[in-house]
């Protein structure tokens, strides 16, 4: 049995090649200049008045007895005068029942009864002081007063410009493989001198 030929077709593509050169982008930034300017030699001045606590105890010293000379003089003059009225009232009472000795009363007994008999003893429970009111407290706080001159500030700054290197991006294209076709012939004998 007789082979018949064929061809046989071998074929090589093209290649490309891209070769790339991306260098990196460097940027760089300075931080901005800044200068400032401030007037220390100013000065704060603070005031203070002091708290003043001011305790008035006079009517709880004088519920114990202890009063100002002068005090003491106005209220026995007080009490003296009151005495005084008494005693003449007492007085012109008595002459007003002796005037009256002709309606045929005693007087005189009724007058010696009245002066000799003393009124019953009595007893009382005194605080002292007398009460809560009897102390007086006044309270003036203390006040703070500032002096703060108007502060100037002079800032000034300098802005400084980024500084961006960037090199060249190459692409370089090149054929790597050439192209290429093969005929070939396989099976049976061929002459090839034809």
């Amino acid at each position: 049995m007789m082979q018949m030929p064929s061809i046989r077709i071998n074929q090589v593509h093209a290649q490309i090649a891209i070769q790339k050169n991306e260098p990196p982008v460097q940027i760089k930034q300075r931080q901005a200049d800044m200068h400032i300017d401030q007037k220390i030699n100013e000065i704060i001045q603070i005031q203070t008045t002091p708290s003043r606590l001011h305790i008035d105890q006079t009517e709880a010293f004088a519920d114990a007895n202890l009063k100002h000379p002068l005090r003491f003089s106005s209220e026995f003059y007080g009490k003296m005068i009151s005495s005084v009225y008494s005693y003449i009232a007492k007085k012109v009472g008595e002459g007003k029942q002796l005037a009256a000795i002709h309606t045929g009363q005693n007087a005189i007994a009724n007058i010696a009864r009245q002066t000799t008999t003393s009124p019953p003893p009595s007893s009382q429970i005194a605080y002292m002081p007398k009460g809560l009111d009897r102390v007086r407290f006044s309270y003036q706080p203390s006040t703070v007063h500032y002096d703060v001159p108007n502060g100037h500030i002079d800032i000034h700054v300098q802005k400084n410009d980024p500084i961006i290197q960037m090199a060249k991006w190459q692409s370089d294209v090149y054929l790597k493989q050439k192209n290429q076709i093969i005929f070939d012939v396989v099976g049976g004998h061929i002459d090839r001198g034809m």
